[in-house]
């Protein structure tokens, strides 16, 4: 196999998600939908001092790591999700 780190692909301006976003957003009224912005994670301890703190628990820091798979006889390609990892 001949393995590479999967890459996403560029966003389309064209996709009826990406249309329907921007008129959303373009509203005279403001901003209609939140933008998202991730939390900061706690660093240990259980999860009442994260409460206590403000943090918030679930906000993901790491992303996980896909690898692509592709077969260098057939050409077959297939996609490998592992652990996470920070980068």
């Amino acid at each position: 196999h001949k393995v590479t780190r999967y890459k996403k692909g560029e966003d389309s301006f064209f996709a009826l998600g990406k249309r329907r976003y921007d008129c959303k957003q373009s509203d005279y009224s403001g901003q209609p939908k939140p933008v998202f912005r991730k939390k900061a994670s706690f660093g240990g301890g259980c999860m009442w001092d994260a409460v206590t703190h403000g943090f918030d628990v679930w906000a993901k820091t790491t992303k996980k790591v896909v690898h692509r798979l592709e077969c260098t006889v057939c050409e077959h390609e297939m996609q490998l999700a592992s652990k996470r990892s920070t980068c």
